[in-house]
């Protein structure tokens, strides 16, 4: 979001900076979401019944999604 503000104010140079960023940053998130839910897969696969882990993988899976 910032990035796009940055570029939506005029400063491209600032918004390509940030971008710049963000998009080495992504392979690293993306390898910690897939960690993040397949650990909590491993939980529920051991207790089904946990609310708590059943939440935790619909967060994860929200967040991966967007």
């Amino acid at each position: 979001r910032a990035a796009l503000d940055k570029f939506d104010a005029g400063d491209g140079a600032a918004g390509e900076e940030i971008w710049a960023e963000v998009m080495t940053a992504l392979p690293s998130v993306a390898a910690a979401q897939r960690e993040a839910s397949q650990a909590i897969e491993a939980a529920l696969s051991l207790d089904s019944a946990r609310a708590l882990s059943r939440d935790a993988l619909g967060d994860v899976l929200y967040e991966r999604a967007l």
